[in-house]
């Protein structure tokens, strides 16, 4: 396995001096081991407890999420994961695992209601929105894609520590609380990580680690799914399609590197996201190793600043308006000078089209 030039010692007495505060609860602090505290009951106690409302957040094929509220006024809101017992083993093991966590950066599960026929899980509400459809368009600057992939790495972390594998994170499964924290969801092709090479088919297209679709991969599918949610947040669209042999002779042309949202980026953003979005996973880091990278280090640390001319305002919202032939285009909204420099660029571009075609180009100048 390669060394990576950012790879931290992995020791609890790690010098923490001028990280943030997240961070050094991140590298220092003991994560939980044991389970948090739950109630767990049975299908009445579900019906004295909870009151189900009509509102439907969501359905796959194994499960219906849905608004609830505790009958108690003073507990408030709070969403009900349903999934029929008979023939969904993996929903047996998604109650089994996320209820064993306890994570500020993970969904925090307060409800286990089970009888003969179906299983209830009951959540925290999360006001915030997920990742790209908040309540507000999200617009992602370095500093704050830095900010959210440092939360999302630190509860792949404690996955990972943990012995769990999420196996499917996407934006979808990363959502805000009311006090804008990331957490992650839906741990419905979440595995326990036994040391083989895992097999079971997971995952969603576009985020999928290369390995996963040749059958055989280990956690760091989640570090992939990473990597391309972090370019996601700072270019404004996925870097690469579908298929296994399209992604390797994608990787190889070095056309995700190439495109002028990423050149725009700082060589820190640039360089963490090469190493997360490697076709090899024994050469990926880890999640502990990605979060000591010098770019989330820099944004993080008190203080610390950056280029204002490096820093791209990525639209996320605006960008999924951009769909043709199934592939996000980027929403990039630039600087101030880079504005005026690209309007000099197309007022040039008018002025030599005039000159070449002997024609008037002003109604089209007008436009830019």
């Amino acid at each position: 396995t390669a060394q990576l030039p950012f790879e931290p010692a992995l020791s609890s007495s790690m010098d923490c001096s001028g990280i943030s505060t997240f961070f050094a609860h991140a590298f220092t602090s003991r994560w939980p081991s044991s389970a948090p505290t739950l109630k767990y009951g049975s299908a009445s106690h579900f019906e004295s407890d909870i009151c189900v409302s009509p509102k439907l957040l969501g359905r796959s094929p194994c499960a219906s999420v849905w608004l609830a509220k505790y009958r108690s006024e003073t507990k408030g809101v709070c969403v009900v994961k349903r999934a029929p017992k008979q023939g969904s083993p993996p929903r047996w093991r998604e109650a089994e695992i996320h209820t064993s966590l306890a994570h500020p950066n993970i969904a925090k599960v307060v409800g286990l209601y089970e009888d003969g026929n179906r299983r209830d899980l009951v959540l925290e509400h999360l006001s915030g929105g997920t990742l790209l459809r908040g309540n507000e368009c999200r617009v992602f600057t370095e500093a704050k894609a830095a900010d959210a992939v440092a939360q999302i790495l630190a509860a792949v972390g404690y996955l990972h520590a943990r012995q769990v594998a999420h196996c499917d994170l996407k934006p979808g499964n990363i959502m805000f609380d009311a006090e804008n924290r990331i957490k992650l969801i839906d741990f419905g092709h979440a595995t326990r990580i036994s040391g083989v090479p895992m097999t079971q088919q997971c995952g969603t297209e576009g985020y999928i680690a290369p390995e996963t679709l040749t059958g055989s991969f280990t956690e760091k599918v989640d570090l992939w799914a990473v990597g391309v949610i972090a370019y996601e947040m700072l270019v404004g669209c996925r870097p690469l399609p579908r298929s296994t042999d399209a992604i390797q002779e994608k990787m190889a042309s070095g056309s995700p590197w190439s495109t002028f949202a990423f050149q725009r980026l700082s060589a820190p953003a640039q360089d963490f996201l090469r190493a997360l979005l490697v076709v090899n996973p024994h050469e990926r880091p880890t999640a502990v190793q990605a979060m000591a990278h010098p770019w989330l280090q820099g944004w993080c640390s008190e203080g610390a600043q950056c280029d204002p001319k490096r820093t791209c305002d990525v639209n996320m919202c605006e960008g999924l308006k951009f769909r043709r032939n199934g592939c996000t285009h980027t929403a990039l909204g630039e600087t101030a000078p880079a504005r005026r420099e690209t309007h000099g660029a197309c007022i040039t571009a008018c002025c030599l089209w005039e000159i070449v075609a002997g024609l008037p180009f002003a109604a089209h100048s007008k436009r830019l």
